[in-house]
């Protein structure tokens, strides 16, 4: 708006795209130095999109001159859009820019165009990198290198719209909570028959005796003997499928008696407690991934809130649970139940559900492994997880593989295979 009186007629497109601001003052380019002007935002030139106002303003302030604003509007309350469309009534022809065109967005293609245009349909949607756009900006110049301190004035900066960006600072505080909500949501989606106990079979049944004898004598307000079981099996011989029965089993007493559930279902992958519809080893009770520290305050009081009732922990997938972890379990049980903390895992019931042959677990030693190789490798909470978990002297083995029984579809199929 300040530029010299012989560069009056000039639009702001015809002064950004042949000449230069140097030394304080604007020098004509070479008539063999060609510039690209890009404009952003890039409004849509729709007449019934939102911003076709914000895009009328751009046409309008970059090709025609102008001083004052209010010199190519009839007034101040004059609509951008009314202005643009008195420029092209009057026959006013713009030159061509990067801005969105709307002819040529809604022009029919031929044939022949559009079977090009077939060969790569997703091409004006790809982005550039930072290197692309400083070559077809400045063909002659060399790319530069960009460090931390050039954040903001690099090419793919130029695109950034600052005002949408903060419509969108609230989803931050939506991230905490977003994989907890798309795992509920999922688990909702799906449909779980239920289990049928009278399929259970040998040992799943006396597994099941097991867990239902000892919430009879909790219910009946007795002192049972501690559970602290080890279930073995191979991958389909119903491990999965005897922890949904237990669980729908012990949830239905529970309910006829008024009681909040009684079994918390774990495991030590994401993954695998997807697959039981339960919860993570560390996100059930709060463990660190490196170290152990105590709990106190507040968060110790959330914990204990959330499991009041618990008197059943299964905890699926053992293989991976290392000497570590479970010496962890026992410290954090001792500490939401307080009462009990002279009593290994503050006598709750556990069973360890699993096959050692599969994934050991990661940067831990395996709970079958000697206390003197704990003791070496993991410290004092080695030694003690390797002491607790020669706790579980009683044993099932699951040795029916059923995915290879029945008549179904599925097992069909998978009998064809094997």
């Amino acid at each position: 708006m300040k530029r010299p009186p012989d560069m009056e007629s000039l639009s702001l497109q015809d002064v950004l795209s042949t000449y230069s601001w140097r030394k304080l003052k604007w020098c004509k380019k070479r008539d063999t130095t060609k510039t690209v002007l890009r404009v952003y935002p890039r409004f849509s030139p729709n007449p019934e999109d939102d911003h076709y106002e914000d895009y009328c303003h751009s046409k309008v302030i970059l090709h025609h001159p102008f001083r004052d604003l209010n010199t190519i509007r009839d007034s101040d309350d004059q609509p951008w859009a009314e202005n643009f469309a008195q420029c092209r009534a009057g026959g006013h022809v713009h030159p061509k820019d990067t801005l969105r065109c709307w002819e040529e967005e809604n022009r029919q293609l031929d044939e022949d165009e559009e079977e090009e245009e077939l060969l790569n349909p997703n091409v004006e949607e790809m982005e550039e990198d930072d290197w692309q756009a400083w070559a077809r900006l400045r063909p002659t110049d060399d790319i530069p290198l960009y460090g931390v301190d050039d954040l903001g004035r690099q090419p793919i900066d130029d695109g950034w719209d600052i005002e949408a960006s903060r419509t969108n600072w609230h989803d931050v505080d939506l991230l905490s909570s977003w994989i907890d909500e798309q795992k509920r949501e999922a688990q909702e989606q799906e449909i779980v028959p239920p289990i049928d106990i009278t399929t259970l079979e040998g040992e799943q049944w006396a597994i099941l005796e097991e867990y239902v004898n000892a919430y009879k004598e909790i219910l009946e307000d007795k002192e049972p003997r501690q559970l602290l079981l080890n279930v073995d099996g191979t991958a389909g011989c119903g491990k999965t499928y005897l922890i949904r029965a237990i669980c729908q089993e012990l949830h239905r007493m529970a309910t006829e008696h008024d009681e909040l559930d009684p079994i918390l279902v774990l495991a030590p992958s994401g993954m695998a407690a997807l697959n039981i519809h339960g919860r993570t080893i560390h996100s059930a009770l709060s463990l660190p991934l490196n170290g152990f520290s105590l709990l106190t305050g507040t968060r110790l009081a959330t914990m204990q809130i959330q499991w009041t009732g618990i008197h059943f922990v299964t905890i699926d997938e053992k293989s991976m649970l290392g000497q570590r972890t479970l010496a962890m379990i026992d410290l954090r049980c001792r500490q939401i139940f307080s009462e009990k903390a002279n009593n290994p895992f503050s006598n709750l019931n556990i069973a360890l559900v699993g096959d050692f042959a599969q994934l050991p677990p990661v940067g831990n030693t395996p709970l079958y492994s000697p206390p003197s190789s704990a003791a070496t490798e993991n410290g004092n909470l080695g030694r003690d997880g390797s002491v607790l978990y020669r706790l579980f002297t009683r044993s099932h083995r699951l040795q029916i593989v059923h995915r290879q029984l029945g008549d179904s579809p599925e097992q069909v199929r998978f009998q064809d295979l094997l």
